[in-house]
């Protein structure tokens, strides 16, 4: 019997049982039934039988063996990462299994990344297989809904490119040197913005002379905004990096 016939079979089955109220309900009670008994034996597995094999694999074949096994394991079994280190530990062999980062390649910049962490490992797999750089970048586009759009056509209001290239030229300007980043047209432009923005004075003196933009913050290098950035005269720029931490009239709770 072929699956196709099998399940048309198990239909039969069930409907049979269930044609009446009282069948209905005797059928919801079996499949309960089933499934405590399928969790009672996941939780036996997950809390006695896996443990009690590992711990005995472990004090068989060394500390060595033992780490190399454990990796393996935390690498290829999710939800296994705590039983794996409690019955290295009970095995006698001090320290944490030492998890060999894997790699992986982020789906926009093509940058390599090495996850030491199964919990980041994971998080990097279910977000489309995109680094913490460029979903920073999306967020800040208004890029939402990622995995769900066409990247490669989809724009943003005064986007330039696409996406990719929208991403892959933010990242460029994150990851620059900085000195060279304060030559990129990029800068002039969010320079002169925050003259603008600022009023073309100094936000501690008032003075309009010898004015400099200040970053406050560099976390948002590439996509600054106006309470990233603060206009000062070159003498209160002095002052600042010497002594004081300055309050702008766009955020006056940053300290």
């Amino acid at each position: 019997m072929g699956s196709k016939q099998r399940r048309e079979a198990r239909e039969r089955s069930i409907q049979a049982k269930t044609r009446t109220p009282g069948g209905l309900k005797d059928e919801i009670k079996r499949l309960e039934l089933e499934y405590n008994r399928a969790k009672d034996g996941l939780k036996y597995f997950k809390e006695v039988l896996l443990p009690d094999h590992l711990l005995a694999i472990f004090k068989a074949i060394g500390k060595e063996e033992s780490g190399k096994l454990a990796t393996e394991i935390y690498w290829d079994f999710r939800g296994y990462a705590t039983i794996v280190r409690t019955a290295y530990y009970n095995a006698g062999y001090d320290g944490d299994i030492p998890t060999v980062g894997q790699e992986s390649i982020c789906s926009i910049c093509k940058k390599v990344i090495t996850f030491k962490s199964i919990v980041n490992k994971n998080n990097f797999d279910n977000n489309s297989h995109i680094c913490y750089i460029c979903q920073y970048i999306f967020d800040e586009l208004g890029y939402s809904n990622y995995p769900n759009c066409q990247r490669d056509v989809w724009k943003y209001e005064g986007g330039k490119y696409g996406l990719e290239e929208d991403v892959k030229s933010i990242h460029n300007l994150r990851t620059m040197p900085y000195q060279e980043y304060l030559q990129s047209d990029h800068w002039a432009a969010k320079r002169k913005e925050a003259l603008d923005f600022y009023g073309h004075r100094c936000v501690v003196c008032h003075t309009t002379a010898q004015l400099q933009v200040h970053h406050r913050t560099y976390a948002h290098k590439g996509l600054e905004n106006m309470n990233d950035l603060v206009v000062l005269c070159s003498e209160c720029h002095k002052l600042y990096h010497n002594k004081y931490v300055v309050k702008t009239i766009y955020d006056n709770k940053h300290e």
